[in-house]
């Protein structure tokens, strides 16, 4: 069961979904926590595989590997370093 996370506007502004990761999860039902996340990469092809995925989806492997029991969901929703947001819009009346 996934839990459903709301965005506040300020939140909205400074975060941005990490769509790649968000399909590889969706595809893989059974990782929910950055554990699963770094037992099932190196399961499958080592640390090359996980270092390569971690690169994929733009994760740092050593924070992964620190907060092993963090939902890996958390890295669904990411500030990216650098990223310039576009300013909003003022509201009309």
């Amino acid at each position: 069961m996934t839990a459903q996370r709301n965005v506040s506007m300020d939140e909205a502004r400074t975060t941005t979904t990490n769509f790649a990761l968000l399909r590889f999860l969706k595809q893989s039902p059974g990782i929910e926590t950055a554990l699963d996340f770094v037992n099932y990469c190196r399961r499958v092809g080592g640390d090359t595989y996980f270092l390569a995925r971690c690169q994929e989806f733009g994760l740092d492997p050593n924070e992964l590997c620190t907060a092993r029991t963090a939902e890996i969901t958390d890295w669904v929703w990411m500030d990216p370093e650098g990223f310039e947001y576009p300013p909003l819009l003022a509201a009309v009346s």
